[in-house]
């Protein structure tokens, strides 16, 4: 079926399914949380999601070079990064409507191109800067200026920068296959968070372990669409759909949760998104030149 499709579409396609299913899990995760400690939520999603890839890893690349030790040290960090990405995520989908929390997050790209500075050496040009400033102006729209500052808020800003640190640290693993990209955060994640989950366990409904199943496989299945779009298209053609995760925000909180979006975090978000997709273009142009010459 898809085999007629060119690389560029297809990696669109799997952009597009696996953002959305990064949304369907979020969308899992902040329904939970109302009921069960967050834990508990937490190291359940993970277990489904790294059986599910266990399920499927030999079409994921194998397990091979799980303990390939090039990787060894960088998975270590990317697993205690996704930890507090997910412990912070939690938290904030249980404090804040799902639209205001992706707002936040939206920030990644910014906090990706600033960490790349030092740690590869990469140039920061005038419209990379601009982009750069263009977006974190958008935070401080979307917070609400004058109307009096929520701490907690700082909470989504602190899983961009984790997630950015998380991209910057996968550039480094030598060769990884799909399965140990997710596996081994989610596997680690739940033996970590085994024990707090033991000592405050609340046993779920029939309906809500569906609700548990789902939202782990939805989590493994947008890593993977999500990986393997980078991997099959261009950074610059599959990066700017990260963004229909806030159209799903919106749908699924009016239509689930009730959350009715105010004004500045609906403009916030729209100066974050377009800075984002004028960040990525600049790097597309980057990129070229560099070809070119």
């Amino acid at each position: 079926m898809f085999k007629h499709i060119s690389p560029v579409y297809k990696g669109i396609l799997l952009s597009l399914f696996g953002y959305t299913a990064f949304s369907f899990s979020d969308v899992c995760t902040k329904f939970l949380v109302s009921h069960y400690p967050i834990y508990q939520v937490i190291t359940i999603d993970n277990t489904v999601a790294a059986l599910f890839l266990l399920l499927i890893s030999a079409k994921l690349g194998g397990m091979g070079d799980i303990f390939k030790k090039e990787n060894l040290k960088i998975h270590g960090l990317r697993t205690l990064l996704n930890l507090f990405i997910n412990v912070l995520l939690a938290y904030s989908l249980f404090h804040f409507s799902l639209a205001a929390v992706y707002t936040m997050v939206f920030t990644k790209p910014f906090f990706a191109a600033l960490l790349a500075l030092p740690l590869y050496g990469e140039k920061i040009t005038g419209t990379r800067m601009l982009a750069i400033v263009l977006g974190f102006a958008g935070v401080v729209i979307a917070m609400k200026p004058g109307t009096g500052f929520d701490p907690v808020m700082i909470l989504p800003i602190f899983i961009a920068i984790m997630a950015a640190l998380m991209f910057v640290c996968a550039r480094s693993l030598d060769n990884p296959s799909l399965f140990s990209l997710g596996f081994i955060p989610m596997i680690g994640i739940s033996i970590a968070l085994a024990p707090f989950t033991a000592s405050s366990f609340v046993m779920p409904s029939f309906d809500h372990i569906i609700v548990f199943i789902l939202g782990g496989i939805c989590m493994a299945t947008a890593l993977v669409c999500v990986s393997l779009a980078f991997r099959t298209a261009a950074a610059s053609a599959v990066a700017p759909f990260m963004y229909v995760e806030m159209v799903w925000a919106l749908i699924f909180g009016l239509l689930i949760f009730n959350d009715w979006p105010d004004v500045w975090m609906l403009v916030g978000a729209f100066v974050i998104i377009a800075s984002g997709i004028y960040l990525v273009e600049t790097e597309r142009r980057g990129q070229r030149s560099i070809a070119e010459i």
